[in-house]
C-alpha cells in the first residue's frame, strides 16, 4: 500500500473545499469550519501513520524451493517473519515504531530490554510485583524499586 503524499494532499485539500462551501452553505462559521479542517486532517495525518507502518504482502502459498516467486519484502524478512529466539526484541522494536509521541518514544528508547521486558510485563500483561518477581527470579521490592525508577526515568524525558 504506496501512499504519496503530494497527491493524497492535494485530493484532501480539494475536499475540503467542497467540505467548507457546504459547511458555510449549512450555516456554520469560518471558526467552526476551521476545527472540522484541523479534525479531518488528524485523521489524514493518521491514515497516512497507518500507511507508512504497514506493508501489503500478496496473498498466496509459498513453497520453500520457489524462491522466484515470493515477494521481495518476504524473502527480506523471513528470519523475522519465522520463529526465533529474538521474539522479544523482534517485539519491542515493533513496538516502539507504533509510538508515535516523539518525547514518550525517545523516553522509551533508553530503557534497556530488560527493563523494557519488566515494563511490558507490568503494563501490557497486568502481572503484579508478585508474580513479576517470581517470574524474574527476584524480590518483590526489587520490582517495585525498578518499576519506580522505570516510571522516573521515563516521566524526566516525556
Amino acid at each position: 500500500m504506496k501512499f504519496n503524499y503530494a497527491i493524497e494532499k492535494k485530493k484532501f485539500e480539494t475536499e475540503q473545499a467542497k467540505k467548507r462551501k457546504e459547511y458555510i452553505a449549512a450555516g456554520m462559521n469560518a471558526q467552526q469550519c476551521n476545527e472540522m479542517y484541523e479534525f479531518d486532517l488528524e485523521i489524514f495525518k493518521k491514515e497516512r501513520t497507518f500507511c507508512r507502518h504497514n506493508q501489503y504482502f500478496p496473498t498466496g502459498t509459498f513453497e520453500d524451493n520457489d524462491n522466484d516467486e515470493k515477494s521481495p519484502l518476504l524473502k527480506k524478512f523471513q528470519e523475522q517473519l519465522s520463529t526465533s529466539d529474538n521474539y522479544d526484541e523482534l517485539f519491542y522494536g515493533d513496538l516502539l515504531q507504533c509510538i508515535d509521541d516523539i518525547s514518550l518514544l525517545n523516553g522509551l528508547q533508553t530503557l534497556s530490554v530488560e527493563q523494557l521486558e519488566l515494563l511490558k510485563l507490568w503494563a501490557i500483561n497486568g502481572f503484579t510485583h508478585e508474580e513479576i518477581a517470581l517470574q524474574l527470579g527476584i524480590t518483590r521490592s526489587s520490582v517495585t524499586d525498578r518499576i519506580a525508577r522505570i516510571k522516573n526515568k521515563i516521566k524526566k524525558m516525556y
